[in-house]
């Protein structure tokens, strides 16, 4: 089976899951100041679960959440050995965790 890195320059899979508290707000995944991804997200009750956006990232590249009606946004400390990112919406503020395994769902 294939190591998570790859030759070219040490790649790697990251997984966003946008998980509890999103009504339909949308959101932009910038990687190095340019859009990678963009997300609406509304959780299914469920699950518990509203999305899952797998992004590819070069080590040390810089990610930023923006929610797009409000234009607040977050930057994602990714740690080694961690590529599952968990994000929660309480009370307004996305709450943002690195994880090491993949979140279980319903």
């Amino acid at each position: 089976m294939p190591d998570e890195e790859d030759d070219d320059g040490g790649l790697h899979r990251v997984e966003f899951h946008f998980q509890e508290g999103f009504t339909g707000q949308s959101f932009e995944i910038l990687v190095a100041g340019k859009l990678r991804a963009s997300v609406t997200a509304r959780t299914r009750f469920q699950t518990g679960l509203a999305h899952i956006e797998p992004v590819m990232l070069r080590d040390g590249e810089e990610v930023i959440i923006r929610q797009k009606d409000t234009g607040a946004q977050r930057k994602v400390h990714l740690h080694p050995g961690r590529p599952f990112v968990t994000l929660t919406l309480v009370n307004g503020a996305l709450k943002i965790d690195a994880l090491d395994q993949t979140p279980g769902y319903l």
